[in-house]
Parts: C-alpha cells; structure tokens; sequence
C-alpha cells in the first residue's frame, strides 16, 4: 500500500497510510530573518515524513540537450505533480526523479494555462507513489516560519530551507507571500510547509520581475480539479 501523504484539516501531514491518527507537531523555534540550512527539529521532522513525494523534473530540448532542471511534487498517487510553468521552457521531453533513485517519463501536460504560473504534469507510474494534498485553507501570514522541502538529489542546495514570511502581496494572478532573502529560481516549483506540518505554498517564478514568490497551495489543488479529458495534451 502506498505512503499517502496528506495535509488534513486542521490535522497535520502524515507519511503514514492512516494519518488521521498522527499527534500534532508543535515547536515554539523562533524563525530567522535569513536562509536556514540548520533546521529546527520540527520542520526536519514534517519535511522527512514528506520529501518522497517531492521531485526533480529535469527537462530536455530537441536535440536531447538537458535545458533545464526544477522542482515539484506529486499531487496524485497515479503520477500528477505540480512544477513551475518556467522550467518547460522549450523543452520537448521530461522525466521526473523521485528521492529513491527511481526516474519517471513524463508523458503529457495536463493544464495549459495557469495564472500562477503552475503546470500539472503526468509522469508514467506503473504504481501508486506518495503524493502531497493541499490545504485549501491554511495560508501563512506576515512573520511566520514557513519550510521550504528540496529533493536530495538536488544537491546544489541545502534539502530544507526555513524561512520567515516577509510580506503579502495581491497581483492580478492572485495572492503571493515575500520572504527575505529572496528565493532562488532554482528552487522554483517546490512545495512549503507549516510547522504543523501542512502544505501552504508552492515556490513560483513571477516572470514580469524574474524572481521567485510563494503561491497558496489551494491554486496547486485548483489544477488538479480542473483537469478534464479535453484539457490533456501531449507534448
């Protein structure tokens, strides 16, 4: 039976089959103002029980050339994940690598237009993989500690990154939070997480400044319920 990884409401996210059943995380860690590659116990914890479901997608151009890496998460056991629309830039072919070494074939994009920026994407599972479930309603606010969840074969980059919101912002695409410093593009498509242990937000590139923000998970979950057999295209 595969892991479910979920972000209930209000309970927090569990790596286990029955995650009703999880007690709830709690820290009182203060966040700092900058980057934090030595995480506090309870977003090492969340993040361990979450990063299998987390992905590298590494893109390819016609001439089998990678073009580019990203990052994003499976948001169904049958393949889905969330990316950033950036990444598949002049891409023709994909695959997606999960943090057991397994490599996925991409097959097709499912979404063509998203307002945030995001991209759902199937990747050819023959079985049931660990996916993430969005909280519709969990949203951080200004000064809180939110987790930024990286693969571990991304290696250029520290696996968790804590950071503190700095600000919240409305653009004509929705709503989006700030942190400072600045997020890497590198990390665009990844997911983040509360010290409840609950899917908050997805790292996006805001393309008009060519910078990277964090989008409420619910427009991840958005994707996911729009898909319809005339929305899928193979690319």
């Amino acid at each position: 039976k595969p892991s479910i990884v979920r972000a209930p409401e209000p309970s927090p996210l569990s790596a286990t089959p029955t995650p009703a059943t999880s007690a709830p995380v709690e820290s009182s860690a203060t966040p700092s103002p900058q980057h934090s590659q030595t995480s506090t116990n309870v977003f090492v914890e969340v993040a361990r029980r979450i990063r299998a479901a987390v992905v590298i997608v590494s893109v390819f151009d016609g001439t089998g050339r990678l073009s580019a890496n990203g990052h994003g998460f499976f948001i169904s056991d049958d393949g889905k994940f969330i990316a950033d629309r950036s990444v598949m830039k002049g891409g023709v072919n994909a695959v997606a690598k999960i943090a057991d070494g397994k490599i996925y074939n991409v097959s097709s994009a499912l979404t063509q237009t998203s307002p945030q920026n995001l991209i759902l994407l199937k990747a050819d599972a023959t079985h049931p993989l660990p996916f993430l479930v969005p909280s519709t309603s969990a949203l951080p606010d200004t000064g809180d500690a939110v987790a930024v969840v990286l693969s571990p074969i991304e290696r250029t980059n520290p696996v968790l990154l804590e950071e503190k919101i700095s600000a919240r912002f409305t653009d004509e695409a929705g709503e989006w939070f700030d942190v400072t410093p600045a997020l890497s593009k590198t990390i665009a498509g990844a997911p983040v997480i509360n010290q409840r242990g609950e899917l908050v937000g997805v790292v996006t590139l805001r393309a008009e400044n060519n910078s990277c923000a964090i989008r409420p998970a619910a427009a991840a979950a958005k994707l996911l319920s729009q898909i319809s057999s005339n929305m899928t295209a193979r690319w």
